[in-house]
């Protein structure tokens, strides 16, 4: 995937290979899902049919239907980043990233990248925390030690490309109040191509989190010792 000054990202076909690549992982956890569902309703029925009490069945219900309920909100929030992840990589080019260098101190997924409009102020930004397997670990690596690309704006939303995997970046500080409202730090051009790639609405819940998270331990990191 190499860095194009005037066609968008996704016309590369590796970065669409790459993006399909994602959506199939997706899809396989939701069949994957529904099959687990189907499986423990069929030895439910059975271990009823065997005699186990309905109380003892229904207290081991209770944290598998609570696990499939999480699996299927991460799917629900995986399919959202998938989404905007294509609305980027349809309005953006690739453009060479540096080595984004050592982790911060509030943790593996956060550091700093150049803002579009000032390149010499930085944006803090973190990469999605959702999926944090040994593929996010080793695309995170990938990037603090490698050069790569990104597309997207980073005061937005970002899509950093590694061998790896594809990874969703966002800002920790909000640009925009209002999603239709042009922050005065925003020229109108980089203004526009947000709104075409629909980044500009309030974060998701996960982006809050990690925004408190980065807030918390920062505060933290930044106490003098012995305190």
């Amino acid at each position: 995937m190499t860095d194009r000054a005037a066609e968008a990202a996704f016309t590369d076909p590796l970065t669409l290979r790459a993006w399909r690549s994602e959506r199939r992982r997706m899809r396989t956890e939701i069949v994957l899902c529904a099959l687990c569902f189907v499986a423990y309703v069929g030895l439910a029925a059975v271990l009823e049919d065997l005699g186990m009490r309905r109380f003892t069945l229904g207290v081991a219900t209770v944290p598998v239907v609570l696990a499939l309920m999480l699996w299927v909100v991460r799917l629900g929030v995986r399919r959202e980043q998938l989404t905007r992840m294509r609305r980027v990589l349809q309005t953006y080019p690739w453009r060479d990233l540096p080595p984004i260098g050592e982790a911060h101190p509030a943790g593996q997924g956060y550091f700093r990248m150049p803002d579009p409009d000032r390149p010499e102020k930085r944006v803090q930004v973190a990469f999605s925390c959702l999926g944090r397997g040994r593929r996010w670990k080793r695309a995170v690596t990938e990037v603090r030690s490698t050069a790569s690309v990104y597309a997207g704006d980073p005061r937005f939303a970002c899509v950093v490309s590694t061998p790896a995997k594809l990874l969703t970046v966002r800002p920790q500080h909000e640009a925009a109040r209002h999603p239709r409202v042009r922050p005065d730090a925003v020229s109108k051009a980089a203004w526009t191509l947000a709104l075409t790639a629909g980044i500009t609405e309030p974060p998701s819940n996960e982006e809050k989190f990690m925004r408190l998270l980065y807030t918390v331990r920062t505060r933290r990191g930044s106490r003098p010792p012995g305190r």
